[in-house]
């Protein structure tokens, strides 16, 4: 993980700098090529529904209605579509929020706004929050959602290092306004020094994840590659 945060190159690559789907050079060397192109080893799916997972935990844990977006069929004509990762509302007079969850990859240097060179902090998840409203827009402008069904969409992104962009601190505030309005706070057995109030244990539980599950991801490409060196070595033995 320090690694991956300092951009040096990472342990245990086993002697291969091609990755088992072809990629090849510094992008595999640093292991950023697994935080989310790679298709055969990349945990970026494992990591967004971890995320997911944990907001929903903190959602119920305040006592708010909880459902799982991907079970609720919103869009006229296209119930394939699942435009919300989470809906949540704090009674059931209220309308329901959908946010729609993203990790960007910062990393992703194609990405990078024309006559940049780097993302600046935060641009990378602000650009996934943006991708992901015009996307939406275009859901409702196509289709529109079924009648009865009102929801007030909000993208929130997080970025392969653990860190988030405003509107998942727009999120936060709110999440905790209402921890506070209940009286609601994280148990002793969960309390850490640096995490005293009940959004900022749960942004280092959601951190942890993103940068477990990104280490993890490097670490699986890395096992991969040098397997199939040793296959590729035995096969040309024989």
């Amino acid at each position: 993980m320090l690694r991956i945060r300092l951009c040096a190159p990472v342990i245990g690559v086993g002697g291969s700098d091609r990755c088992i789907c072809g990629a090849w050079g510094p992008a595999v060397q640093y292991g950023y090529h697994w935080f989310s192109t790679c298709a055969k080893c990349s945990y970026s799916t494992v990591r967004h529904n971890a995320v997911v997972t944990t907001l929903r935990q903190m959602y119920k844990k305040v006592g708010w209605q909880v459902i799982e977006g991907e079970c609720a069929d919103w869009v006229k004509r296209r119930p394939d579509l699942r435009p919300f990762d989470l809906l949540v509302r704090p009674d059931s007079c209220s309308q329901w929020i959908g946010y729609d969850v993203g990790v960007a990859d910062a990393t992703r240097m194609r990405l990078v706004p024309s006559g940049a060179q780097h993302f600046k902090k935060g641009q990378a998840a602000a650009l996934y929050a943006h991708k992901k409203q015009g996307y939406f827009n275009m859901i409702q402008r196509r289709y529109g959602l079924k009648p009865g069904k009102s929801v007030e969409y909000r993208p929130v992104v997080f970025e392969v290092s653990g860190g988030f962009g405003n509107k998942v601190t727009t999120m936060l505030a709110e999440i905790e306004a209402a921890a506070q309005a209940k009286g609601v706070g994280v148990g002793s057995e969960d309390w850490t020094w640096s995490a005293q109030d009940f959004s900022s244990w749960y942004l280092q539980v959601i951190s942890m994840d993103i940068n477990k599950l990104t280490a993890l991801a490097v670490l699986n490409g890395q096992r991969a590659a040098a397997t199939a060196v040793v296959a590729a070595a035995a096969a040309g033995v024989q």
